[in-house]
């Protein structure tokens, strides 16, 4: 990272993840499957093309399980903290029900695959000794939040029950002249506006489509038109010109059945540039909007550009990109020089002080300005794009956020630890 970062602030927040996010695996090796079930939807036993409705949660039923084959979930982040919601048969887990093992990654990948060469750490109670609050089942902490990072989560306690996994809260973090997140800019763009792919990405048209579907909110049955792409070979790619100064990348959009979200390819490679974004999904998995599919943190003096790829596995469906800036929204500072000059200079020095100003706040300023809005310009592919100010799409307009945020520093975190890495 260049010095310009390191003078900024590391602001920390939370995202709120669904187990139903793409970012989440889950994994069994032995008879007993993951389900999914959501508060709203009637069915039990899922058919491909049913949505799923209200709240969401994967659950396993240990009864019959296999205890050479225990079962997992995963989730690749940039974290410093990770709390797992969940019960288990709707109370918390003894101490030891669940092991984590977290896994670094160092070495980066030609041409913005990703990073390999990973050391794992020992296994861990996933609790860490510490006492879970209500309605969380596993909690890991004191995670560099600069690494890129896997933690799995294995469920160790042969008793019988089932096991519930409700969703994720990850603390992560961005670089930023504000010093807490509710200061940090923020805007949304929709990757299909007026019924045709957003102009200010590139889009390979004859692979990428306009798509409108029925989905699902908790609570609200609506219609969404997103950039759809089928499973494919082709490699046809979605372009995104980061907007300079952007720090951090959030994407949104649909999953559904055997989902597999498509591969990210940075341009040049981010600071703490994380796994490939691990894929769960299968037969078991209905059609779920809102899902967070990729976030990346950026260095926000680096112009970047990320080319979203067509899947082999799945389809992909693309709903918004929110950009996180490096400023921050707090009032300029107020400035002396006037009343200073006006007390000082008087007469003809105080005229052609005024004539000075003057000149400098209707010319020079404004041509300056006028520059930097070109810069801007070249740094979002020329587009005009402003990419902090609200995009608008009426298929969301009046709906609820996609992905929740939080100020992290209002989170009490628990006892730190430094991982023991196996070698």
């Amino acid at each position: 990272m260049g010095v310009a970062v390191a003078a900024r602030n590391l602001v920390p927040f939370q995202l709120t993840i669904s187990d139903q996010s793409p970012l989440v695996e889950f994994s069994t090796t032995g008879t007993v499957a993951w389900n999914s079930s959501f508060s709203r939807s009637a069915w039990t036993t899922h058919t491909d093309g049913q949505a799923g409705m209200g709240a969401s949660w994967h659950w396993i039923n240990t009864t019959a399980w296999d205890s050479y084959a225990r079962p997992n979930f995963s989730i690749g982040v940039s974290a410093s903290d990770i709390i797992v919601n969940g019960d288990v048969n709707g109370s918390p887990p003894n101490d030891t029900a669940i092991d984590a093992v977290v896994t670094e990654y160092s070495g980066v990948q030609t041409g913005g695959a990703g990073p390999t060469g990973g050391t794992n750490t020992s296994g861990v109670p996933a609790s860490q000794g510490v006492k879970l609050s209500p309605g969380q089942l596993a909690r890991v902490s004191g995670l560099d939040v600069n690494k890129p990072l896997s933690v799995q989560f294995t469920i160790t306690e042969a008793v019988p029950s089932v096991y519930n996994v409700r969703g994720f809260v990850v603390t992560t973090a961005l670089w930023s002249d504000a010093e807490t997140f509710d200061k940090v800019p923020q805007s949304t763009a929709w990757f299909v506006v007026d019924g045709k792919p957003n102009s200010q990405f590139k889009v390979d048209e004859s692979v990428w489509t306009v798509n409108t579907s029925t989905i699902y909110d908790d609570y609200t049955r609506r219609n969404v038109s997103e950039l759809f792409c089928p499973r494919g070979d082709q490699n046809a790619n979605v372009t995104i010109h980061v907007p300079l100064r952007t720090s951090f990348v959030v994407l949104n959009g649909t999953v559904g059945p055997d989902r597999s979200g498509p591969s990210y390819h940075w341009t040049p490679v981010p600071p703490g540039w994380r796994p490939s974004d691990m894929q769960s999904g299968g037969a078991r998995s209905p059609w779920v909007s809102g899902q967070l599919l990729h976030a990346q943190r950026l260095d926000p003096d680096v112009n970047y550009v990320l080319d979203v790829t067509q899947s082999t596995l799945g389809n992909v469906h693309l709903d918004t990109v929110t950009f996180y800036s490096a400023n921050h929204t707090g009032s300029p500072a107020k400035s002396d020089v006037g009343p200073i000059v006006g007390g000082v200079v008087g007469g003809v020095c105080g005229a052609l002080v005024l004539t000075l100003l003057c000149f400098y706040w209707c010319f020079w300023r404004p041509r300056k300005h006028r520059e930097r809005e070109g810069e801007a310009t070249q740094n979002t592919d020329g587009s005009g794009f402003d990419p902090f100010s609200p995009s608008q799409n009426d298929d969301d307009e009046g709906q609820e956020p996609l992905m929740q945020e939080t100020d992290a520093g209002r989170v009490v975190l628990p006892p730190q630890y430094t991982p023991r890495r196996e070698h």
